[in-house]
């Protein structure tokens, strides 16, 4: 599930999607985190996909999977301190411009068509 609170995105991981048998949805949920860094801070399990675009602490917070606690806890650090929410939605969304644009994956589609 995927909960928007206070100020921050919880981005639980894909666990329950893989009892519900949803197969397309890895790509779905790493599109979801992409779109998410550039609209507010984002707390996620450290998943494939999750690692590739968060810098943990810095343009987001990762949390090893199913530990609820450490969730639990990073959602609430980052409530308690709008501060630090609003220095890493900062950072996260100047880190999904530089790394996400549309100018920058029609350069790189470009450039494997040419290769």
């Amino acid at each position: 599930m995927i909960a928007a609170l206070g100020g921050c995105l919880v981005l639980p991981g894909l666990g329950w999607a893989r009892r519900l048998r949803l197969r397309d949805l890895g790509d779905t949920l790493a599109l979801t985190v992409v779109l998410s860094l550039s609209i507010t801070a984002v707390v996620a399990t450290a998943t494939g996909g999750a690692r590739e675009v968060i810098e943990d602490q810095k343009t987001g917070l990762l949390v090893p999977i199913g530990d609820v606690d450490r969730l639990a806890g990073s959602v609430i650090n980052l409530l308690s301190d709008p501060e630090k929410r609003r220095t890493i939605a900062t950072q996260s969304a100047q880190s999904a411009l530089k790394k996400f644009s549309l100018a920058r994956m029609v350069d790189e589609v470009l450039t494997a068509y040419r290769s």
